[in-house]
């Protein structure tokens, strides 16, 4: 249910207890239901998609998520340099001599990697994100590419043959054939 039969904070301007539970779990996995339910609000997934719609149109609380998207989101430009390191990601940064793990080259550019797998005794794997697939969204994101389908289009009018270029040639002649003077036979009326 709310906390305390009031949904709406504490009356000067702060969130609730349940408000910032729940802006604190819909930043885990941004699902109001789950979010609505983990913060303490009761019902089955429909009450509990009802609570998180109106709390996320709610001033204070979207206030909050604002503002925190302002200090923990990401810039357009940043997502494209990170997409950038990717594309541009060498394992060979993160292999020392004799093929160890450089760990300090981890620590410092660990979101390039995708996964490392260690077994003791055994070689270690370290698997960097997808270049190509970091490339092609950066593609995107400049417009590089632009995705077309193939269709079959009928180029008729009603079942009736469009002009071809040999009619619009004789078109053409006809025009070129009137009289400057606008008195042309068979111009109905046309006027220069």
């Amino acid at each position: 249910m709310t906390e305390n039969g009031n949904e709406n904070g504490n009356g000067n301007g702060q969130l609730s207890g349940m408000q910032k539970a729940f802006v604190n779990e819909w930043f885990k996995d941004f699902n109001g239901t789950r979010a609505a339910e983990r913060a303490g609000y009761s019902g089955d997934d429909n009450a509990l998609a009802a609570s998180a719609s109106r709390l996320l149109r709610t001033v204070k609380v979207s206030a909050e998520i604002d503002k925190r998207w302002a200090i923990h989101g990401m810039s357009a430009d940043e997502v494209v340099a990170r997409l950038a390191a990717q594309a541009r990601g060498d394992v060979s940064e993160f292999v020392g001599a004799g093929g160890v793990i450089d760990w300090p080259a981890v620590r410092e550019n660990g979101h390039l990697i995708k996964r490392i797998t260690h077994t003791a005794g055994k070689n270690s794997v370290i698997e960097l994100h997808d270049a190509q697939s970091a490339l092609v969204q950066i593609g995107r994101t400049m417009g590089l590419f632009v995705d077309r389908k193939q269709q079959e289009v009928d180029v008729t009018s009603g079942g009736e043959r469009i002009a071809s270029e040999p009619d619009l040639d004789a078109l053409a002649a006809a025009i070129a054939s009137l009289k400057p003077d606008g008195g042309s036979e068979g111009c109905g009326g046309c006027q220069s």
